[in-house]
């Protein structure tokens, strides 16, 4: 290829944020960007802290968006109409249901062929009626990137995609250096941690599906809780919830409840081990970050946590709301420093291996250049 592809990138979400699936997009606008593509994300969220402005040498913008049945979804879908014709996209990829809907109609306006959507998740929070609208849809989409083995199936499945249209592009994660013990030392303080305190972390936003009452809830059964902290980081709803319980069960004080972070990275490297309680997951940046910082992981056996964590190996696998196994894992890697630290070194090299940023973004710019391809194949 001797020249980029022109790529329209529309999410539902705020790309400055701190969840997964913003890390995501903002990571891949600015690495395609990099290589050449002209690159241009809508941020169809309500709100936005920053309205317009780079990353990398990739463009974002604001446009705030209502419900697709409104005035204000139609509206867009006219406006978005007009941007893919007036600066040529190539292609247009899409992130969740607003921006997959309204790209949708508006290509159908214009002719656009190129279509792309990336699906983050197993549909869980998707009604009925969603789910009929997918059914109808998702056939406009030359390729429907799937984050997991387990969301390609749960598309396959609750769906009716054919197979062959879905791409299954597992997320990357940017490795970095270790850093030194002053370093560390001087994070661990600033979480309050003391020396030979073993900091437990789980990083995700308080949702009900993400299931921090099931950790506070074992964290509580640990017989050796002098020894230990437990860090989450994040916010919403189920925050106040949870504090709660830490107050009910006596482990308020050896709780960090740090709310939305940004540091995540630097967070993970000053504590030790990693623990995901959730529910369900699509594939987990959080997971992987921890992994790649060198932290043995416990997670949960739910949608793409058993593509990335190979137990007994890089970590432990419980099933979801099992809080006594859930403790018992916990207590293990306490009792266990010198095993705890070897699954932490294999999962940093598994994720060096098999989940690179490199290696996704690789695939990302395949996906569009073939979905390029089929669209003026069919044209």
């Amino acid at each position: 290829m001797n020249h980029g592809f022109r790529l329209l990138i529309a999410t539902d979400t705020d790309i400055e944020g701190v969840g997964g699936s913003e890390r995501h997009i903002r990571v891949l606008a600015r690495e395609l960007g990099d290589r050449g593509h002209a690159v241009r994300v809508l941020q169809l969220a309500p709100r936005v802290p920053t309205p317009r402005g780079q990353v990398g040498n990739a463009c974002f913008d604001h446009w705030p968006t209502g419900p697709v049945l409104s005035l204000g979804g139609l509206r867009r879908v006219r406006q978005l109409r007009s941007l893919i014709v007036t600066e040529k996209f190539d292609a247009v990829l899409t992130f969740f249901e607003s921006s997959d809907m309204i790209a949708v109609a508006a290509a159908a306006l214009c002719g656009m062929k190129s279509l792309l959507s990336s699906r983050r998740d197993t549909g869980f929070r998707l009604s009925p009626r969603m789910v009929k609208a997918y059914r109808l849809i998702n056939g406009r989409f030359k390729v429907i990137v799937a984050a997991s083995a387990a969301v390609r199936d749960s598309l396959i499945d609750t769906q009716a995609t054919p197979d062959e249209q879905i791409r299954v592009i597992h997320n990357g994660v940017e490795m970095s250096d270790a850093d030194g013990e002053v370093t560390r030392r001087q994070r661990r303080q600033a979480l309050q941690l003391d020396e030979g305190e073993h900091a437990f972390i789980y990083v995700g936003n308080f949702d009900e599906w993400k299931n921090h009452a099931a950790l506070i809830r074992a964290f509580a059964m640990l017989e050796n809780q002098s020894r230990a902290v437990l860090v989450l980081a994040g916010a919403g709803g189920c925050e106040d919830g949870c504090k709660k319980l830490a107050e009910e069960l006596s482990v308020s004080a050896k709780v960090r409840f740090l709310g939305s972070r940004r540091d995540i990275p630097e967070l993970l490297r000053a504590c030790d081990s990693f623990v995901m309680p959730s529910r369900t997951e699509g594939l987990s940046n959080a997971l992987l970050e921890a992994m790649a910082a060198g932290l043995p992981v416990i997670a949960t056996r739910v949608g793409g946590n058993p593509e990335v964590v190979v137990e007994g190996v890089t970590g432990e696998l419980v099933e979801p709301d099992d809080v006594a196994t859930l403790a018992q894992r916990m207590a293990a890697l306490l009792a266990e420093p010198d095993r705890a630290r070897a699954l932490g070194a294999a999962g940093r090299e598994r994720v060096t291996a098999h989940f690179s940023m490199p290696a996704m973004v690789n695939a990302y710019e395949k996906a569009v250049w073939d979905s390029i391809a089929a669209g003026r194949g069919a044209a």
